[in-house]
């Protein structure tokens, strides 16, 4: 509701309201990932990005880093606050500790943390890596198919 409405006082009522239902739900249950991650989002986007920090270092202990969604989380928070290559690192190590399939998301992150540091030759490379593994994963959901691999991997972006 808060993202929707036309008024300056009815967003920071609303924000503030699901701050509050969020902070009470995570207090009654602490071991909910998704109750971690929702609070770590929503302060990102009301910009209490200390908040979200501790927040999206929770979620990710809960699920002992192995969740992609807590990973660029963090990377987007710690870019926030200009630290690019603090951000950089962080989606690195991320891409050691998921899965494959999670780690498009990742990758592209990178590409774009890459362009803002005004490093476009290693975006480009990252972005090289990221086709490869699009094509990949097409070429393993579909081996008998005959269409144009590479017309559907641009529908990815």
């Amino acid at each position: 509701a808060a993202r929707i409405c036309s008024s300056d006082t009815e967003r920071v009522f609303f924000q503030r309201e699901s701050l509050n239902s969020l902070n009470h739900a995570a207090h009654i249950d602490k071991e909910d990932p998704e109750v971690m991650l929702n609070l770590g989002l929503e302060n990102a986007f009301q910009r209490n990005l200390v908040s979200a920090f501790d927040n999206a270092i929770s979620y990710s202990n809960m699920l002992s880093g192995s969740c992609a969604k807590g990973w660029k989380l963090l990377a987007l928070i710690v870019s926030a606050q200009q630290r690019l290559q603090d951000a950089e690192s962080i989606v690195d190590l991320a891409l050691d500790e998921t899965e494959r399939i999670e780690q498009l998301e990742l990758l592209r992150l990178k590409a774009i943390l890459e362009i803002a540091q005004e490093q476009p030759k290693q975006a480009i490379e990252t972005y090289r890596i990221l086709l490869a593994l699009v094509q990949s994963q097409i070429e393993l959901q579909a081996p008998n198919s005959n269409e144009d691999v590479g017309s559907r991997a641009f529908f990815f972006f």
